[in-house]
């Protein structure tokens, strides 16, 4: 059974850090890095060192025309 996500935000009275238990989109193995800024998961930072990011991909229609 699949277990959900879980988000733990501390400060501890300084820079805040995250625990979760979100895997890595590419590997699976190890936990995904979570931006806090922006609330978005990207690689564990070893798939990151090997040159992996997660983008959304632009369609070049929808850029040329100005859709959103």
């Amino acid at each position: 059974m699949m277990e959900m996500l879980k988000i733990e935000v501390n400060t501890f009275g300084g820079a805040p850090f995250a625990d979760h238990n979100m895997p890595c989109a590419v590997c699976g193995e190890k936990k995904a890095v979570l931006e806090l800024w922006c609330g978005r998961f990207q690689p564990c930072w070893e798939c990151q060192r090997k040159g992996w990011k997660l983008r959304k991909k632009v369609v070049w229609w929808k850029r040329i025309f100005g859709v959103k």
